[in-house]
């Protein structure tokens, strides 16, 4: 059976140099087993100069039926309009394996 994932913006506005922003990863379905989420992050923010980069993975151990992911601003001292990791809309790719 293929755990049902679900992607939320839980803390969805992160500052420079405030503190970070976040997006919670739930699992449904069968917790018996550890699975790792993948993901790619898009959006008019630019990883590793806006937000630091995230590993691209997040594990949901056996039992846990979700994982937070930490999305941290980047203070460059720059003057900038909003930007966006992800947005209504946008497409974001998140696979699974266990």
């Amino acid at each position: 059976e293929l755990p049902i994932l679900g992607v939320t913006a839980t803390d969805p506005t992160a500052l420079e140099p405030a503190g970070p922003g976040a997006f919670t990863i739930t699992r449904g379905g069968n917790l018996s087993t550890a699975v790792t989420v993948t993901y790619t992050l898009g959006g008019s923010a630019l990883k590793g100069t806006d937000y630091a980069m995230p590993s691209g993975s997040v594990n949901l151990p056996a039992g846990s039926a979700l994982a937070v992911l930490a999305i941290t601003p980047l203070d460059d001292l720059l003057a900038e309009g909003r930007e966006y990791v992800m947005r209504d809309g946008d497409v974001c790719f998140f696979k699974f394996s266990s």
